[in-house]
């Protein structure tokens, strides 16, 4: 059967009808020419400079329904609409799910809700990727992500622009923090929620990086701990003030442990006084664990300073490899005399331990 053209004139509809259940009800619009440019298309076409919009709509009943076409207004725009309650059309700004658009000559889809790439159900363990590829070879032929949202009025409105990656537990998400100005931040959260408060990575646009969640600590001795060694005695240092505690990690008194395994770098430091020509040995340490990382050894006794109550400093520092959980001490011994040698402790420090997680 051939047809012509029809014509439908004010509001009247053109419909094809066909009531048998489970039937399809299709309409087929074939070329069957095999030449060159022999064209299969569907047009939908508005003339007038008061034209309307130009769409096509599918819909569920008298309920869901949902439309695909461009709004008469902008014509630049290729918009996707989706209503509950069949009303569905390019117009329909509150329920507009996507747009595509030709700006400058430069084309962009413009996502409002969510967007789902899923595998098909039946293929258990395959894999759904999302590839952007740009597939020309000349210089500056950039593939591209791009998320953006609006400033607002006065920079005052939009959100932040995030990615998110969510596992079966935990959820990684990157993005920009607008009320933090605009810091770049890397941040996990188990509840799947975008948590700026949990950033292990934060960067300014200046380019300063920080790591706020990694251990790091520094403690030190606010009063002096009198008559510990010189006879020989080790003594295990007591750092009782925090100046901070990234991770809380440091217990408060002299012992440090692990969260998890890598390799730590630890800076020590102490004043001993009281000292006596006799104190001819010393050793000086950090403990951990796994091994003792030895610092000074030397006779204390000669190299004291007497005009400053026969004290002397001993420093270290080491990067150490430690499991999880395990711990980390820094111990003092003075030798051949008596115990009557102190450690010194106050406002300033003057004995203090510290350390963070390098790798």
């Amino acid at each position: 059967m051939r047809i012509g053209d029809i014509t439908i004139t004010s509001n009247e509809e053109a419909s094809i009808q066909f009531s048998e259940p489970g039937a399809d009800v299709a309409l087929l619009i074939n070329n069957t020419s095999n030449t060159a440019s022999s064209n299969t298309m569907f047009t939908m076409r508005l003339e007038g400079t008061n034209a309307g919009n130009t769409f096509s709509k599918y819909q569920i009943g008298n309920s869901d329904s949902w439309s695909f076409g461009t709004q008469g207004s902008n014509t630049t725009q290729l918009r996707c609409t989706y209503s509950a309650d069949g009303d569905a059309s390019p117009t329909n700004f509150d329920n507009l799910v996507w747009r595509a658009e030709s700006t400058g000559g430069v084309g962009r889809i413009a996502i409002r809700s969510r967007m789902a790439i899923a595998s098909g159900g039946e293929r258990i363990g395959s894999a759904v990727d999302l590839n952007v590829q740009n597939v020309e070879t000349d210089a500056g032929s950039n593939a591209t992500i791009n998320i953006q949202v609006s400033n607002g009025v006065a920079g005052g409105g939009g959100g932040n622009s995030v990615l998110n990656w969510t596992g079966p537990t935990d959820n990684w998400s990157a993005g920009v923090d607008k009320s933090m100005s605009n810091q770049w931040r890397i941040g996990s959260d188990p509840t799947g929620a975008f948590d700026f408060a949990n950033a292990v990575m934060i960067s300014t646009p200046a380019g300063e990086v920080t790591f706020p969640q990694t251990p790091a600590f520094l403690a030190f001795n606010s009063v002096i701990d009198s008559n510990v060694t010189g006879d020989g005695t080790t003594f295990t240092l007591i750092f009782d003030s925090e100046v901070f505690d990234q991770g809380s990690d440091f217990d408060g008194t002299s012992t440090f442990t692990a969260p998890v395994t890598g390799r730590y770098t630890f800076q020590f430091n102490v004043t001993v006084s009281g000292l006596v020509s006799g104190n001819t040995g010393n050793n000086f340490h950090l403990l951990t664990s796994n091994r003792t990382y030895r610092t000074a050894s030397l006779n204390i006794g000669l190299v004291r300073h007497v005009a400053a109550a026969n004290n002397f400093i001993l420093k270290g520092s080491c990067t150490a490899d430690m499991d999880a959980a395990d711990t980390a001490v820094v111990q003092v011994r003075i030798d051949a005399g008596a115990l009557v040698t102190d450690i010194g402790g106050g406002a300033t420090l003057v004995t203090y331990f510290s350390g963070e997680l390098a790798a």
